[in-house]
């Protein structure tokens, strides 16, 4: 499991560095067969205990095209997203 997992690449950071952090996790995913990912869907720097560090904004849908590559990826077999958990763990 990867959990709590976020780009934590600075304030600088541009569309290009986010969308490489995302295809190296998602390359991980794969090779490593993980099991279960938990992605932080937050704007780092909004949030005062957080803000000194500087981390960015690592909300999916501050870019299109992040969000659309977010969601080509997910649509893998592999994922099973809320819409579907209760199916398929037959709950």
């Amino acid at each position: 499991m990867l959990a709590e997992c976020s780009p934590t690449l600075g304030t600088n950071a541009t569309e290009a560095d986010k969308i490489k952090w995302y295809r190296i996790l998602f390359k991980f995913i794969q090779s490593k067969d993980v099991k279960a990912l938990c992605y932080i869907n937050a704007n780092w720097d909004e949030q005062a205990m957080f803000e000194q560090f500087a981390w960015g904004n690592s909300k999916l849908n501050t870019s299109e095209v992040i969000k659309e590559f977010w969601i080509e990826n997910i649509k893998d077999e592999r994922f099973i997203n809320l819409d579907k958990l209760y199916k398929e763990i037959k709950y």
